[in-house]
């Protein structure tokens, strides 16, 4: 704090964003020395996220509570979130600006004509091109529903394949399992400008997140939209925010957070139901992008400037 001080002493500092609660007390520091305005904008349900107990919940609990009314807008990742921080603060300045990749940012293969140069997860891990490749992408890590995937997929036929592309805490638990079982895959995480032209080239998405805290219980996880702008459909969590995705648009299904339940719904799609809900995906993505939300972001700006 002392060196941002020094380093902005010159400087005109009209608004301050912070980006999770642990810098809240720098934010407001900086909004009174430097006369500015104050964005929050809250990673996730800050203070009921995973992990997060005893003690230490209780100061983040009394921390926000005490700085809130020193924050002129908060935004957050979604309804649920939105409707909780309402209120739990009785704030009316709380808006939702949906963590959305900027799909713009990723690799374009669609002008290459030669198929061998494009990249396949099917290809890659040797699976016949008939049989359905589903794909868990991003973190893997406790509470993203990685173990309950894994016993679930070591119990289903042989042509229901799953593949984990990325990196984590879980991984060598991953790894063991493809080891023993021929339909569970481990792929290393590829940089992000490349993810999409992987990640098309699956069946269908899945984000089972774990009931394990509010925060993601009430979660949109940035996969969902990275799957859908893949063109895939997905399978959630029946949580509140995924599961409204889902029935809006019908781009995929929801699965109670068990193995019967996960392992029971992937041996029910039939390759219509997936075709289907790919038709449906392709029209819907065309509602969640990057390029949307920014201006959420940027109306935010205009109004706290305007208000100085």
């Amino acid at each position: 704090m002392a060196r941002i001080t020094f380093q902005t002493r010159k400087k005109s500092v009209p608004v301050v964003h912070v980006h999770s609660l642990t810098a809240l007390p720098a934010g407001v520091f900086f909004k009174w020395i430097r006369k500015a305005k104050l964005v929050y904008d809250a990673h996730e349900l800050e203070t009921e996220s995973n992990g997060l107990t005893g003690s230490r919940k209780q100061i983040y609990k009394l921390l926000e509570r005490f700085l809130i009314s020193s924050v002129d807008e908060v935004l957050v990742v979604g309804d649920a979130i939105a409707d909780w921080y309402r209120k739990t603060y009785s704030l009316d300045n709380v808006h939702v600006v949906r963590n959305i990749p900027d799909i713009a940012s990723q690799s374009n293969f669609e002008g290459l004509t030669d198929l061998a140069m494009l990249p396949s997860l099917k290809r890659s891990l040797k699976i016949p091109a008939k049989e359905t490749l589903f794909i868990y992408q991003g973190g893997i890590f406790a509470g993203r529903g990685i173990q309950i995937l894994l016993e679930a997929f070591s119990q289903l036929p042989a042509d229901r394949h799953i593949v984990f592309m990325g990196y984590g805490e879980l991984e060598d638990l991953v790894k063991d399992y493809a080891a023993k079982f021929s339909n569970i895959h481990f792929f290393p995480a590829v940089p992000p400008a490349e993810v999409l032209s992987y990640t098309r080239t699956a069946d269908v998405g899945i984000s089972l997140i774990e009931n394990t805290c509010l925060s993601y219980y009430y979660c949109l996880p940035n996969k969902v939209f990275e799957y859908m702008a893949a063109g895939l459909p997905i399978i959630v969590s029946d949580f509140p925010e995924m599961a409204k995705l889902v029935d809006t648009h019908r781009v995929g299904w929801k699965s109670s957070v068990n193995i019967e339940s996960v392992a029971r719904l992937v041996q029910s799609l039939t390759p219509e139901d997936m075709a289907q809900a790919r038709a449906d995906v392709l029209i819907a993505r065309q509602l969640y992008s990057w390029e949307f939300e920014q201006e959420k972001l940027l109306e935010v700006y205009r109004s706290v400037l305007s208000s100085r």
